[in-house]
């Protein structure tokens, strides 16, 4: 058999892998360049805060206005809102992370603090290994554009278009995990719930009182 009936009977992915290699000398800068993008220091830790608080006020209108009033103020706005009757409210919010801190404050002043929590994650080395990762992603489709143009035979042209629509299809999938994270860091959520307070009538202390002295009955501390 002769080498050049070997040669093109080899498959065409093997083909483009060959002016892959062959290309790569002549584009070294293209890998080069975005490597330095993705391993261009971060600028402190990149930290997504949230929190969650329920707070028992006198009138949930009046409240939600002041919650409003602290959002204004911090500039951040209302995500999501509804009503469980007409005695619980709850509410997400985002505001700048750089305004969590004193915004959770302000909110606690609403009323009475039930029960907060407060959460934060770490995201600096994921950040990191999505951003590397389209690095060498670009790096490559850009390579293969190359060979595109330097493609002559139908059947080549349409491997490495079908190779450059699969890199598209990971770029835009690792951007849209970066982006969600970036976005979660910028902009930190507090979930509000407000519950009306419970005012007892005279039965109702009497019932409340009760229930205290039964339960002394069992457990003296």
């Amino acid at each position: 058999m002769k080498y050049p009936d070997l040669f093109f009977k080899l498959p065409l992915l093997v083909f483009v892998f060959l002016l892959s290699a062959c290309a790569a000398p002549m584009n070294q800068h293209i890998s080069y360049d975005a490597a330095e993008q993705a391993q261009a220091p971060v600028d402190g830790r990149l930290i997504i805060k949230s929190a969650s608080m329920t707070l028992v006020v006198d009138d949930i209108a009046a409240a939600s206005g002041g919650v409003k009033a602290v959002l204004n103020e911090a500039e951040g706005y209302v995500d999501s809102s509804y009503d469980e009757g007409d005695k619980t409210r709850r509410l997400s919010l985002r505001v700048p992370e750089v305004q969590f801190d004193k915004t959770v404050q302000r909110l606690g002043t609403l009323g009475e603090v039930s029960d907060q929590n407060i959460r934060t994650q770490d995201v600096t080395s994921e950040i990191v290994d999505y951003e590397a990762r389209l690095a060498n992603l670009i790096a490559l489709r850009e390579r293969m554009k190359v060979l595109l143009n330097r493609a002559e035979k139908i059947e080549d042209i349409l491997v490495i278009e079908k190779e450059i629509s699969r890199l598209q299809t990971e770029i835009d999938t690792y951007e849209g995990r970066r982006k969600v994270l970036r976005q979660q860091v910028a902009l930190s959520e507090i979930r509000v719930t407000l519950e009306k307070k419970v005012t007892l009538g005279p039965l109702g202390y009497i019932g409340w009182g009760l229930y205290w002295a039964v339960g002394k009955l069992f457990v003296i501390e």
